[in-house]
């Protein structure tokens, strides 16, 4: 279990205190009275970081193995597969076999968003499971690359006041 994000219709709402006691946290950084997070070394490698609101509310995740920069995906576009990106991260390898085995029976229509918290800003790229010439069945192909260089993702889902996430963690805090 790695990739969460918290999506305000849902009635599950992962806490500090529940994640705790499965995935004990190695490090809390407390940012300001409305954001922390935790910090966990991940068995599979790198580190994986937990985000929580106000109230100890998990709201999202990102994991990574090194310290990466937005230049460092200059070659990689949409269209490229995930082995391309794990080339650069390899936690790529664990997202793609989590997505593959969660998936339903159309991987196309599921997809995943890999979460990836640069030392520049914070990079989004979502992968579909695409029937192409150029590519073997199974590959993940890139869909859709977001960045965002102050850290802070916006969505609104309907609602009048947007959920803002931050990602931003404290520069000590990257892997080294």
């Amino acid at each position: 279990y790695f990739g969460y994000r918290w999506y305000p219709h849902q009635d599950f709402v992962e806490t500090m205190l529940s994640w705790n006691q499965r995935h004990p946290i190695e490090l809390l950084r407390k940012i300001d009275d409305h954001r922390m997070y935790g910090i966990h070394k991940m068995q599979q490698g790198g580190l994986l970081y937990t985000f929580y609101d106000e109230n100890y509310a998990m709201t999202h995740t990102a994991w990574m193995s090194k310290t990466l920069s937005y230049s460092d995906f200059a070659d990689i576009h949409i269209g490229d597969t995930d082995k391309k990106v794990a080339a650069l991260e390899p936690v790529t390898e664990q997202w793609a076999g989590r997505a593959m085995a969660t998936s339903s029976l159309h991987p196309v229509y599921d997809g995943f968003t890999q979460e990836l918290l640069l030392k520049d800003g914070f990079l989004e790229i979502h992968y579909n499971m695409e029937e192409q010439p150029n590519y073997a069945v199974g590959d993940w192909i890139i869909t859709d690359m977001k960045f965002y260089p102050d850290f802070r993702v916006e969505y609104d889902w309907g609602r009048d006041v947007p959920f803002v996430w931050d990602y931003s963690i404290l520069p000590e805090d990257y892997p080294k």
